[in-house]
């Protein structure tokens, strides 16, 4: 076993070092999607400490990985995919083969721009939500062998019943006996999961922590954005003189000669939609429109050369569905463009704000912009933005936050879908009160059984789904208790 280990573990390193010199051949060519570094230095050191987290912490389960918007969250998964199937101890090194790196959203980009990324180890474990149903984890189950699921973004999918909750869930990985005895893993990430912290924090101790990822100095985000005065209160675009009017202040009067591509979302729809009303305004103004959608899409060519090659007029790029949440827009992209404007909504989703455009222009680019580089005015919500930071700094503190499925009011939870990590406190009271039986607390459900105090033969353990909150009762005699455990783990 040991020499399969080591054999595992070499040819991830193999993997690892050619894909570092893939990328840095890439960046040399100026590729403008590879990176100065192939894995960044705090990334390296996010992923240490998580992995160590994992390692010292026999009963931990899940680390919710807390972060802005493209602070690098590509690198991480690299990273620690890298740490996890090389890691030097046996009894904890994870088979590359039980690596999954997962998502809820429909993102067919996300998934090939990790996949040319990552090393070859790793690549064709890698599934966005289109492709879930192919991600093989009943095989990792079959393995009876330890496991590592990567979910990125998890706010986007998660609901219960959901496609990703019912793939974990169809494969066992959600079973409690089954995750604790072979050692299944997760790390759930996001820029906007304050939901799914809530849930979270439920959990007996022990079984969940949070790591904040590191930012360094060279990242600009929203709230760089905003004490510099690139952010701006963005208006419905539903009317002539507001098309005009966005076109004229934002693209032609600041930006003059200085050509740029800008950047606007659309509304949908034959009769609601403002395609038509943006298009005019700026036929009139003399900038040129395009659109890039699902229907009329740019190649990646096209979009290379609209954002690499001189201009001669501005252009408005009128967007749907595109550059949201995971996209990267490239640095050398980011220098070419000027204004955006976000979807405005009468009802602020503050998730869908914060990874909107504004998300995209944040990156590592800090040291150009402050030596005076023009960027914006990106237009969105700026309620959205201060309730971001605030409840980013802190989660559970007495602010505000607002998003589909989920309200915060100065501190109170006033309302939250139940996503796959909720646990149903209720009812794990109600069975708590009702039963007059010795409590035997299990490290990673809570109260996952209950030992009668007079009766020596019979074991009744009541298994509180940390996930979904079922419960189900299994009587069965004392000899038996550890046959039927395991049966369970094959549910």
């Amino acid at each position: 076993m040991t020499t399969i280990l080591e054999s595992n573990r070499e040819n991830v390193r193999n993997a690892y070092a050619k894909a570092i010199e893939k990328n840095r051949l890439a960046f040399a060519k100026g590729d403008v999607h590879a990176t100065s570094e192939y894995v960044y230095e705090n990334q390296q050191s996010d992923a240490q400490k998580i992995v160590d987290d994992f390692y010292q912490n026999p009963e931990r389960r899940i680390i919710s990985i807390s972060k802005k918007t493209k602070v690098g969250m590509d690198g991480l998964m690299i990273q620690l995919a890298y740490l996890m199937t090389t890691h030097p101890d046996d009894a904890f090194v994870v088979p590359p083969g039980n690596v999954r790196i997962l998502t809820g959203m429909s993102n067919v980009g996300w998934e090939e721009e990790l996949k040319r990324k990552a090393p070859t180890s790793f690549q064709t474990n890698i599934f966005h939500h289109g492709k879930l149903h192919i991600a093989h984890l009943q095989q990792m189950k079959d393995r009876n062998a330890r496991a590592f699921i990567f979910i990125d973004e998890i706010d986007t999918g998660d609901k219960q019943m959901q496609l990703l909750h019912r793939t974990l869930q169809a494969a066992g990985m959600l079973n409690p006996l089954f995750v604790q005895h072979f050692q299944i893993r997760f790390i759930f990430a996001s820029a906007t999961m304050l939901r799914e912290l809530y849930d979270l924090d439920k959990w007996p101790t022990g079984v969940h922590s949070l790591h904040r990822m590191t930012i360094p100095d060279l990242y600009a985000g929203h709230a760089y954005f905003l004490q510099h005065g690139m952010l701006e209160e963005f208006y419905p675009l539903t009317t002539p003189e507001a098309a005009a009017q966005w076109v004229d202040e934002d693209i032609v009067r600041h930006y003059g000669n200085d050509y740029r591509v800008h950047l606007v979302r659309l509304k949908q729809g034959k009769t609601t939609g403002n395609e038509a009303l943006l298009q005019q305004a700026c036929q009139k103004a003399g900038v040129q429109f395009r659109i890039h959608d699902s229907v009329d899409r740019l190649s990646a060519q096209a979009l290379d050369e609209l954002f690499s090659k001189p201009l001669r007029q501005h252009v408005v790029l009128g967007i749907k569905g595109f550059f949201r949440r995971a996209n990267l827009i490239p640095n050398a992209w980011k220098l070419r463009i000027g204004a955006t404007h976000e979807l405005y909504t009468k009802q602020v989703d503050n998730n869908v704000q914060i990874q909107g455009l504004p998300g995209r222009m944040s990156g590592y680019w800090k040291d150009v912009l402050d030596a005076g580089h023009k960027t914006g005015p990106h237009r969105t919500s700026l309620q959205a933005v201060a309730e971001y930071e605030a409840t980013y700094e802190d989660p559970f503190g007495e602010n505000s936050y607002r998003s589909n499925g989920f309200k915060k009011r100065e501190g109170t939870v006033k309302s939250s879908v139940k996503t796959m990590v909720t646990r149903k406190e209720e009812l794990q009271d109600e069975l708590q009160e009702e039963s007059q039986e010795e409590e035997v607390i299990h490290p990673l459900l809570g109260v996952s059984e209950q030992v009668p105090i007079k009766e020596e033969k019979v074991v009744v353990p009541v298994l509180i789904h940390p996930l979904l909150g079922v419960s189900e009762q299994v009587p069965m005699k004392e000899e038996k208790v550890v046959q039927e455990v395991i049966d369970l783990t094959q549910e």
